[in-house]
């Protein structure tokens, strides 16, 4: 008396290569969506700044805010080494945008 003997009858499809594929898909979308948008929640390109981005937009950030974003050269100069007029120009425009990042700052040095 196998009580399990008509429940047992039933045999599960086996899995085609479709459905593997689309699964893959599936998971690889998810996960690059899901890292894309973590990386834009944490500053998003920033992270692809260079050490000497990053330093400029560190102490830009600290003189224009000491300024008020109408920092003059000098100060700026003194804060960042090896800055140059067109630098300090393109650096507080950015300022003044609201656009200043590490990664704006490398497009600009």
């Amino acid at each position: 008396m196998d009580r399990c003997a008509p429940a047992c009858d039933h045999v599960a499809e086996p899995v085609t290569a479709v459905q593997v594929a689309l699964i893959v898909i599936i998971a690889a979308l998810l996960i690059f969506y899901t890292t894309r948008f973590l990386g834009y929640l944490s500053g998003g390109r920033e992270g692809f700044a260079s050490k000497r981005a990053q330093e400029v937009h560190a102490r830009a950030q600290e003189v224009f805010n000491e300024g008020g974003g109408d920092a003059k050269y000098s100060d700026y100069k003194k804060k960042v080494p090896g800055a140059d007029p067109v630098q300090y120009s393109d650096v507080r425009q950015l300022f003044k945008e609201g656009k200043m990042t590490p990664y704006s700052v490398e497009s600009v040095i």
